[in-house]
């Protein structure tokens, strides 16, 4: 593996050294855009400052970016900065060869080659400035993608040329064993796609759409956000790439996925700026009519306002690269004079298309129009770094060669310097940055820290605002920090939902839709069921029924049987008529007490059989009141009682007669015990056990007011006294007295025969 990738680099040089020896034949050689600063030893940049450029020696042209510019003049504050201090690098000055790749692959190849042409023997005659004694290349700063960098970068090597990278992030680049002499300033993607998927678990959308751009940074970028995406339950509903060259049919395709799914209102755009302008130019052409969340990565949205696209993305939220600002660079920027020679070309193009009066009619008068805090806007910081980490290896290298105060060796080591030893000493560096401490870790990447910044409209124009960060040296639950208030969707509403949901009517749980992560809704077969977390029906426990919202279950409130329903009054009015006739029957047992049949018949065990059988037309009273622990003892003794008034008498009447017969079959003589008082005693000892079986019944195993639901699936639920085992053994009691008073008239209706 390793080996093929170095035949396809060396037939890729191959074919780059044709091409440029056929332009030498042809006389093109006007390189315009290539800047220079002299130095003991030469640092190559490449940066992207035009859209448009096609060859590196094609004229100044086409559309200003304004990030590749504002990256390149920091480049060269820092070469400034670094010569001037004593300490670093105290015998020797750094100089730099700018180039603009356009934004184009071809081009960046381009230009690395003709940073080391000096070992090919075919451009010994092409440019004159390049001879044998020229200062030797270290390295090389660029570029600012990751599709720029991968071949710029597999073509240093050949060389053993390091090159470090202040915006190239793309996975692929972490492979030591294809990238041996790659380093860069920023984080890599897998650190990145970290903090994106984070913003989203943050705001729960859970549904989002997915456009990556045609290249390295794209492709490897989109595949890591993926597999993140998956492992934290956050569903992609579409993915869309886009090259840099898409036609409008390919373009038109996205935008009518992202119609598709409309349901996915937070779309995630992990591309180039050149491919993200071409899908957000779509959707405008589009009028689409939803308002989407974008969420952008560190390679676009930089310039929406200029671009045209500040309205359809207001809202959206980036994760920018950890840059802060950098107030001695902007003092820096704000000091350059349009009339001095060293402007570089492109600063000179940016001032006459960003003056502050654009009717000036001398450039030197126009002041430059600056942004506020451009150098942290557009991620100075990485370029900076990246000079200094030349710096300080090539001073760590020259210190460990020369000692301190060799001066004739630190300008003469240059002729020794190889590209292995001096990639040692880069990748061991560690310095006081303008962020912090900057150092790379095991596999040559320095730590994760971005930038939250939301684009939003102010009350004159719209803006980015600083509303979070994210670190990858915290632990999971606080590797991302948001201040709230700061943040603004479109139009200022709450924050939007992005999941592929309908709303729920109470009652009615989620289910899963044919439709890829989509979700519906069903209603609970029942209406006694509850939903439990919007996903399962569970039936409310008996003598309970759900809320309004059918969340939980409440109690229902019982009813107790109303005097007005129509049995109630049937058996009130049978009671009042039994209860009367019970009256009048013993008025008149009262009234004719001395007459021989009432006395012979047994007044008093009357009297306790009457008030039993009273007894019994009051229970049903007491059973219609409703039903309380008090009310359910108490018809509990009620009922017992009247039974055993009823039996008790009647068992010692039906005794009485018996004896009275069978002692006549004997004797004239008048059995004993069978005087009124006796009998009373007799009755009242009967009806003392059954009052002792209530009272110790009740104590132990006491009636009890229990709820009755005749049907679950009705709101409907009633009391009702359950009686216990207290009220069996009354009731076995009561039946034996009836038992033993069939026994008793069994004989007596034989006798009589």
């Amino acid at each position: 593996m390793h080996s093929s990738k170095y035949s396809i680099s060396i037939l890729l040089w191959v074919v780059l050294i044709i091409d440029k020896c056929m332009l030498v034949a042809g006389g093109s050689t006007n390189c315009s855009l290539q800047y220079t600063i002299p130095g003991d030893y030469i640092l190559g940049g490449i940066f992207s400052l035009f859209t448009n450029s096609k060859s590196p020696c094609e004229e100044i042209g086409g559309k200003l970016d304004a990030k590749g510019v504002f990256q390149a003049e920091a480049m060269r504050y820092a070469i400034e900065q670094i010569n001037n201090n004593s300490e670093l690098l105290p015998y020797v000055t750094l100089g730099a060869s700018f180039v603009d790749d356009g934004w184009a692959e071809s081009v960046a190849l381009r230009h690395t080659l003709n940073f080391v042409q000096e070992e090919l023997d075919c451009y010994e005659d092409v440019d004159k400035n390049i001879t044998s004694s020229s200062p030797p290349l270290i390295g090389i700063v660029g570029t600012s993608r990751s599709a720029t960098t991968i071949p710029s970068t597999r073509l240093a090597e050949l060389y053993d040329i390091s090159l470090v990278s202040y915006y190239a992030s793309s996975e692929e680049l972490a492979d030591k064993t294809q990238f041996p002499y790659f380093l860069r300033t920023i984080p890599p993607d897998g650190l990145q796609t970290g903090a994106i998927v984070d913003l989203l678990s943050h705001y729960e959308w859970n549904y989002i759409g997915l456009i990556h751009s045609v290249d390295s940074y794209g492709i490897h970028g989109a595949r890591q956000l993926q597999l993140k995406l998956e492992a934290r339950g956050i569903c992609v509903a579409f993915v869309a790439s886009v090259s840099d060259s898409a036609t409008e049919k390919e373009l038109i395709e996205v935008t009518n996925r992202i119609e598709e799914f409309n349901m996915a209102r937070t779309i995630v755009m992990f591309s180039s700026g050149k491919t993200a302008n071409k899908v957000l130019e779509q959707v405008k052409q589009a009028n689409l009519t939803r308002e989407i969340s974008w969420i952008g990565g560190d390679d676009w949205g930089f310039d929406l306002l200029n671009q045209g696209y500040a309205e359809i993305t207001e809202g959206a939220m980036f994760t920018r690269f950890f840059s802060i600002n950098i107030p001695p660079f902007e003092k820096y920027v704000r000091g350059l004079k349009f009339e001095e020679p060293s402007l570089s070309p492109w600063m000179r193009a940016y001032w006459e298309a960003n003056m502050v009066n654009s009717d000036c009619d001398d450039s030197k008068s126009c002041e430059l129009a600056l942004i506020d805090d451009f150098s942290g806007n557009y991620i100075t910081l990485p370029v900076i770094d990246a000079v200094y980490v030349y710096a300080y290896g090539l001073h760590s290298l020259l210190i460990e060669r020369c000692g301190y105060n060799d001066t004739n060796c630190h300008k003469s080591y240059s002729k020794q310097i190889t590209g292995p030893e001096l990639y040692q000493h880069l990748r061991k560096v560690e310095f006081d940055s303008f962020g912090g401490s900057f150092y790379f870790d095991a596999i040559a990447n320095p730590p994760g820290k971005y930038i939250l910044r939301n684009w939003q409209q102010s009350e004159t124009n719209y803006q980015f605002v600083e509303i979070g960060k994210w670190e990858s040296l915290q632990n999971g639950s606080t590797r991302l920090t948001i201040n709230k208030e700061k943040v603004k969707f479109f139009n200022g509403v709450a924050i939007p939902s992005s999941i592929c949901m309908t709303d729920c009517q109470p009652g009615e749980i989620i289910v899963p839709l044919e439709q890829k992560c989509c979700w519906g809704c069903q209603r609970c077969q029942d209406e006694n069921y509850i939903v439990v977390k919007g996903t399962t029906c569970e039936i409310c426990p008996i003598a309970t029924w759900p809320d309004l919202d059918f969340t939980d279950c409440i109690p229902i409130k019982p009813t107790s049987i109303n005097w007005d329903n129509a049995i109630a009054l049937a058996i009130m009015i049978a009671s009042v008529v039994g209860l009367t006739l019970s009256g009048a029957t013993l008025i008149a047992m009262w009234q004719y007490r001395e007459r021989r049949i009432i006395k012979a018949a047994g007044r008093e065990l009357s009297a306790i059989n009457f008030a039993g059988i009273i007894m019994s037309f009051i229970s049903p009273f007491v059973l219609l009141l409703p039903p309380t622990t008090s009310v359910c003892i108490s018809m509990d003794a009620l009922i017992s009682m009247s039974f055993t008034l009823t039996y008790a008498s009647t068992l010692l009447k039906v005794n009485r007669i018996f004896r009275i017969f069978n002692a006549s079959k004997k004797s004239v003589k008048r059995p004993g015990m069978l005087g009124p008082k006796d009998q009373i005693v007799m009755a009242c000892g009967f009806i003392f056990v059954q009052i002792v079986i209530v009272v110790i019944g009740s104590i132990v195993v006491p009636t009890e007011r229990v709820i009755l639901v005749p049907n679950r699936s009705e709101k409907y639920a009633e009391y009702f006294c359950l009686f216990d085992y207290g009220f069996l053994a009354a009731c076995v009691y009561n039946a034996l007295l009836v038992f033993f008073m069939l026994l008793l008239r069994v004989p007596y209706e034989a006798s009589t025969r």
